[in-house]
């Protein structure tokens, strides 16, 4: 959703970054579940942050994992002179699992490092309990600016109202 709001921004003209933090963050730890560091991808991002701005970027839209609300923290602290927005998606545990499903069988845009393709069924379960753990902490944690609900929603309907909450947020 995070590169359909900045693919938006582009076609209307409004100069966008746009960073996965993941694709920052890449680092392979023996015997570490998953490949993804998210404090070095935070870390890069505060630098591309810069590099967005001092080439006119308005916005730098970065599409993330956040775990705890640790990382929201760390992530507001990256660019102060830049005020980050941050939204959480928010589905159903029966679409995260048909998602999880789809990603292991390669089915859906190939993520670069994707630790799930290939993944067993019960490497499946694991992620499901882990992404429906995080949902949990998150939900308590309330530390995002909004939460948008994709259950059942199109693309365009997310992007439509992800762009709503950031111009409020931005140009408020």
């Amino acid at each position: 959703m995070g590169f359909n709001l900045a693919r938006s921004r582009w076609n209307s003209g409004c100069p966008t970054g746009f960073i996965d933090l993941q694709q920052l963050s890449f680092v392979r730890r023996p015997g570490a579940d998953g490949c993804s560091d998210t404090s070095l991808g935070i870390a890069n991002l505060a630098a591309m942050r810069e590099l967005f701005g001092s080439r006119g970027a308005d916005l730098v839209v970065a599409s993330a994992h956040l775990h705890t609300a640790a990382e929201h923290t760390a992530l507001r602290r990256t660019a102060p002179r830049r005020p980050a927005v941050i939204a959480r998606l928010r589905d159903t545990e029966s679409a995260l699992e048909e998602h999880i499903r789809a990603r292991s069988q390669g089915s859906e845009a190939r993520l670069a490092g994707d630790d799930l393709v290939g993944a067993t069924e019960a490497r499946q379960a694991h992620v499901l309990a882990v992404a429906v753990s995080e949902q949990r902490v998150l939900e308590a944690d309330q530390a995002e600016d909004f939460v948008v609900d994709v259950s059942g929603r199109t693309p365009d309907e997310v992007t439509s109202e992800l762009q709503q909450h950031v111009a409020r947020r931005t140009n408020g």
